[in-house]
């Protein structure tokens, strides 16, 4: 029998790990989220809690063998303010990881961001995991100091940590506003709305299905190698103007455009690489582009 609390399990990627972690009747998982009813369904058992400083994370992680951290009240897009950054994501974090500390717990598992932590990659080629992280955005930054807090648990108090730096995940029930530019140019060409490119759509990124990103994950959490950050994508790069035109044939649509100018918190090309998570685990992506668009229209009704 495994346990597992998976903080933000009422989200995309969160929902989704839950439902494969509960598909095991021997698995016992726990879902921390202030979107969710407390309640109790199968293996599953859903607590309603605020990701904030005062929360008990003792009571709630302590006997638990893997802890998912999949919470940031922010996003790259959703900017509150440099210290709002930092005191509603670290703060808690620190909390969260003694929690884990002297609760027993065997091992975390940080939802990092790979699109962000590393910044601009100045030859335009694909990112390793010891590339240098210079990351020009709030978000990433408060991702990468996580990213260091885990490191400093480890050496003082050998607390294990797998750090997952997540590139662009979509599929269905990927439903926030303005997070995901695949679905948000389904739901926009669906409802007949303008689309914003910014810069032309000539910004290269690296995409993930759900799925996929799903398997990474378990594959990360059975990991006891040498390695503690893994890049987890599709390791291609594709132009945001590609993607909505793949978007825009499946729908049958022409698209109206508003070009907008690149802000500042946007880099220009990033696609990682992901030969670490291939040769430490197995993994490799299932699910092409065309293939998880065209899942992702049909089931956006």
């Amino acid at each position: 029998m495994m346990k597992y609390a998976v903080f933000g399990g009422c989200g995309f990627i969160g929902a989704c790990l839950t439902d494969r972690l509960s598909r095991n009747p021997e698995n016992i998982v726990t879902v921390i989220d202030i979107a969710c009813r407390p309640h109790i369904d199968g293996n599953v058992r859903y607590i309603n809690a605020r990701f904030e400083e005062g929360t008990d994370f003792l009571s709630i992680v302590r006997g638990q063998d893997i802890v998912l951290h999949g919470i940031s009240t922010t996003s790259p897009r959703n900017f509150h303010g440099m210290r709002a950054e930092f005191s509603e994501n670290l703060m808690p974090t620190i909390q969260l990881l003694e929690a884990c500390i002297t609760g027993g717990v065997k091992k975390v598992l940080f939802l990092s961001s790979g699109g962000t932590v590393y910044g601009e990659s100045p030859d335009k080629v694909p990112l390793y995991e010891e590339c240098a992280c210079k990351p020009i955005c709030a978000y990433g930054m408060q991702k990468y100091a996580i990213e260091m807090l885990l490191d400093v648990y480890k050496k003082q108090y050998g607390l294990s940590y797998i750090t997952a730096r997540i590139g662009n995940p979509y599929g269905p029930r990927q439903y926030t506003n303005g997070v995901g530019v695949i679905s948000t140019f389904t739901r926009l060409l669906k409802q007949g709305e303008k689309i914003a490119l910014i810069d032309g759509g000539r910004a290269i990124r690296d995409y993930i299905y759900i799925d996929d990103l799903a398997d990474a994950l378990l594959l990360l959490m059975q990991y006891d190698g040498p390695f503690s950050t893994f890049n987890v994508s599709s390791g291609i790069g594709h132009s945001v103007s590609e993607i909505l035109k793949i978007v825009a044939d499946l729908l049958g649509v022409v698209p109206q455009i508003d070009c907008l100018p690149n802000p500042s918190s946007d880099v220009s090309y990033n696609v990682l690489d992901i030969s670490r998570i291939r040769r430490e685990t197995g993994f490799c992506p299932r699910i092409s582009l065309p293939q998880g668009i065209r899942m992702l229209v049909k089931n956006s009704d």
